[in-house]
């Protein structure tokens, strides 16, 4: 029997926070989700939302919502650390990246779990990142 363990995405974010002490999230609520772009097919997968400081070294900072999702290996028994994929851009959208090369992931989806962290200002997680130009500004 195997040991019971962590949802993909709290064990991910985690680990990708642990660099920022006191800063670990609490629990991420998956919520069954679609994966949409274009005109390919939708992708079914488990998304949450994670909130995190907009300057990590300022406490009172305002905060930022990351999109995270979590694609299901197709074995009843995955392994135990899944693949988690961060698009390196730059601006692009991890969920993009992965729904354009689906295929490549399959046989990684036989065994595994794949994370899809789409980082702040890119894909789904664009808000929060408003910034104001200079008056005399001119393209």
């Amino acid at each position: 029997m195997q040991p019971a363990r962590a949802p993909a995405v709290t064990v991910i974010v985690s680990l990708l926070l642990a660099v920022v002490p006191g800063r670990l999230p609490a629990a991420l609520e998956e919520t069954s989700c679609r994966l949409l772009h274009e005109l390919l097919p939708a992708e079914f997968a488990q998304c949450a939302e994670l909130v995190v400081p907009l300057d990590h070294s300022d406490p009172n900072s305002p905060s930022v919502a990351l999109f995270v999702a979590r694609v299901p290996a197709t074995t009843a028994t995955p392994e135990p650390d899944p693949l988690v994929l961060i698009n390196g851009g730059p601006g692009g959208s991890s969920v993009d990246l992965y729904l354009q090369n689906r295929g490549a992931f399959l046989p990684v989806l036989r065994d595994r779990d794949i994370v899809l962290l789409d980082q702040r200002g890119t894909g789904r997680s664009l808000s929060g990142l408003d910034c104001d130009l200079p008056e005399d500004f001119e393209l």
